[in-house]
């Protein structure tokens, strides 16, 4: 079932950031919708905002789009961004920067999370510095095609409507395998495998 992304967003907005949503600009068309996990955005959304404003500085803007087949959803922060040394590490687990660790903040797991449920939804979280100053991450998601976007050509092959270089192959199964196995077997002049 598709999510309204803005109001989605304006209510993590809400519980991550009781009284400080002031310091978050959301500039999420009003009409964007898309399929995906709810637990898994909230989680990642939430976790992206928290830490736009524990160790970046407001004004932290939201943007997000459908493109390429992919929902893109950003979260960038006016802070001093994540200190070159540390962006290496920045997505590993129990890793925080020095500044993070003298302050007693965090776990180190947040990012590490985050980009692990975006990998197992087929996409990724990634991370840029912003120049002047700043952190930029961005959700990556592919699209869920919907039925209608399969086609199935007369050999066999499915690809989606919106996107053909993105061919799956399927298995012959039924009459079509055995046919070809036979033909196979027939054209080496092996047994056919029992």
């Amino acid at each position: 079932m598709p999510i309204p992304v803005r109001a989605e967003v304006e209510e993590l907005v809400a519980t991550s950031a009781p009284g400080r949503d002031g310091d978050i600009d959301v500039r999420i068309p009003e009409t964007l919708e898309t399929v995906i996990d709810r637990t898994v955005f909230d989680r990642v959304v939430s976790n992206l905002l928290t830490n736009a404003l524990r160790h970046g500085a407001a004004p932290v803007v939201v943007t997000a789009a459908q493109s390429d087949n992919h929902f893109r959803l950003v979260v960038e922060d006016s802070g001093n961004g994540v200190p070159p040394q540390f962006v290496e590490d920045l997505f590993e687990r129990f890793s925080r920067s020095d500044e993070a660790r003298s302050r007693g903040q965090g776990s180190g797991l947040g990012l590490s999370i985050a980009r692990s449920y975006a990998r197992a939804h087929g996409g990724d979280l990634v991370h840029q510095t912003v120049r002047p100053h700043g952190a930029r991450f961005e959700l990556v998601v592919p699209i869920s095609p919907s039925p209608s976007d399969l086609c199935v050509s007369s050999s066999g092959s499915l690809w989606f409507s919106s996107s053909a270089p993105r061919r799956v192959r399927r298995r012959p199964s039924g009459m079509r395998a055995a046919k070809r196995s036979a033909e196979t077997s027939m054209a080496t002049g092996r047994p056919k495998p029992s």
